[in-house]
């Protein structure tokens, strides 16, 4: 409490507060010090004086308590009216009954039980006092003393008066003392203070504080002109620096202006480009697009009357034409795959390829497949082993998703000789949600690592000699890559050169219901 009033003053205030506190409460201290030593040196001295007036009263009672004579003993016990202090007393026998009595105010009291030896104890108002009386080492009963303490309490209303008068004497002596002495203090202080609102005020640190002496606060003008001096010499290399930065700010500022108009041309340029891309790239899906079902219609009366041919070639047995006819149907149709193959390649980067989605069950499917791929690993001398660990229902368009893994297998056979595909279909758990799989394995020629990363780009093969001897536009696996995105699935691979590869495809389960 005393801190946050002292801190809340001037300095002038402080010190003379300080001052008087200090010196006030040194003097309390000591007051109540002295209180306490009189106060037990009085307590003291009181038992003593009861203790002889018990002495006494008990000697003298001495006749009186050996024959039993009330009377003498009462007469006795009116002596204590001389005792002004004794407000009561008591004379017991040896039995321990009452002889005699004494009241100062003349009123009778009851007499305490008699308790052996001498005690003394303080009550609020009274020194209670038992003392024995013997005669030749015989009991002859005790004496029973009550001592008021209003003359105590009238010594500490006295002394108490009497300390407060000293006590503000002495405060008002500190308060007057220290007002002259703290200005030695506070006016070096107060003058620093003003200088260095002036410095706050008008930013000149040319400024100085006079000291006026070599104690602490002389030392603290001395650090305080030090330290105006140096913020002067700073405050010069700061503008100085200022001046420069704002000139290099300026050169800045221009240089990126000119930064931000080239880079806002190169957007520009970068924008037509894309822009131009992307027209070039739609002029090329619908280009591809056109070209495909111009091609198709050709084709496909080619095939046709190519099978018409070989139909007439078989009826009238000219097996040499069956033959060529046979190759032109086997080109002709392979053709009709490539066109197919662009124009779905085509469709997709449009977004205009359409998926008529249905929940089948993986079985019928997957044999369907096998009977369809297994003259083509044949073809090469492979073996095709079919193995189902589990099946279920999933969302697809059948006829993408049957191309799909239908392209997956006949890259095995074509990529294998003498060798064997294997397909596999079990249920697998995928980021928490239940998958069904087909992996499709087999033991060709493998691809690297390198060929890895670009396998599923479009017109990507694994390296051109293969191109030359399998065939092939390189648009079969990204097709089926982008079809089972788009149905909700995925393909990865993993591969060893030499050992073989395995296309895995994940399609999500679903309920038939």
């Amino acid at each position: 409490m005393i801190s946050k009033f002292v801190a809340r003053r001037r300095i002038r205030a402080k010190l003379v507060v300080l001052s008087t506190v200090v010196a006030g409460s040194a003097l309390l201290l000591a007051g109540i010090a002295f209180w306490i030593y009189q106060s037990l040196l009085y307590v003291e001295a009181l038992k003593r004086e009861s203790s002889t007036i018990a002495q006494m009263l008990g000697d003298n009672s001495v006749a009186a308590l050996t024959f039993s004579d009330r009377a003498a003993a009462t007469e006795i016990a009116n002596t204590l009216r001389a005792e002004p202090r004794v407000a009561k007393a008591c004379l017991f026998g040896s039995t321990g009954a009452v002889l005699a009595t004494y009241a100062r105010n003349g009123e009778p009291r009851d007499c305490p039980p008699v308790t052996s030896g001498v005690t003394a104890r303080f009550t609020a108002h009274h020194l209670l006092m038992f003392h024995p009386v013997s005669f030749n080492g015989d009991s002859l009963g005790s004496v029973y003393l009550e001592v008021d303490l209003a003359e105590m309490y009238g010594m500490w209303l006295r002394f108490g008066i009497i300390s407060t008068f000293v006590l503000s004497l002495a405060t008002l002596f500190a308060m007057a003392l220290s007002s002259k002495l703290q200005r030695t203090i506070s006016e070096p202080i107060l003058h620093l203070a003003s200088i260095a609102g002036q410095v706050s005020g008008s930013g000149h640190y040319s400024l100085r504080a006079v000291k006026t002496s070599d104690d602490e606060t002389g030392q603290l003008i001395d650090q305080f002109n030090d330290m105006m001096a140096k913020i002067g010499e700073r405050d010069r290399q700061l503008q100085r620096a200022q001046d420069e930065l704002e000139t290099r700010v300026q050169e800045r500022t221009q240089s990126l202006l000119i930064e931000i108009a080239e880079r806002k041309a190169v957007e520009q340029s970068l924008v037509n480009a894309k822009l131009a891309a992307e027209a070039a790239n739609a002029a090329k899906s619908g280009f591809l697009a056109n070209m495909s079902h111009e091609l198709r219609t050709p084709l496909n009366a080619i095939l046709g009357y190519s099978e018409m041919l070989e139909e007439d070639a078989r009826a009238t047995g000219n097996t040499s034409a069956v033959t060529d006819l046979q190759r032109i149907l086997f080109a002709g149709r392979h053709l009709l795959d490539l066109v197919n193959d662009v124009l779905d390649i085509s469709k997709i980067e449009a977004g205009a390829l359409q998926l008529h989605l249905e929940t089948v069950h993986s079985h019928d499917m997957t044999k369907e497949l096998v009977a369809t791929v297994d003259p083509l690993a044949r073809r090469n001398g492979n073996r095709l082993e079919f193995r189902v660990d589990d099946g279920g229902f999933i969302r697809v368009d059948v006829m993408r998703f049957r191309q799909s893994l239908l392209n997956l297998l006949s890259n095995a056979c074509k990529f294998t000789s003498n060798g064997k595909i294997s397909l596999t279909v079990s249920r697998a758990v995928e980021g928490g949600k239940e998958m069904l799989r087909w992996d499709v394995t087999d033991t060709g020629i493998g691809i690297s690592d390198e060929d890895m990363k670009r396998l599923f780009q479009p017109f990507s093969q694994v390296d051109s000699s293969s191109t030359r001897r399998h065939g092939g536009t390189g648009l079969g696996l990204a097709i089926s890559k982008r079809l089972c995105s788009m149905m909700g699935g995925t393909i990865t691979l993993a591969s060893t050169i030499g050992v073989g590869s395995t296309f895995t495809v994940q399609m999500p389960l679903v309920d038939p219901q």
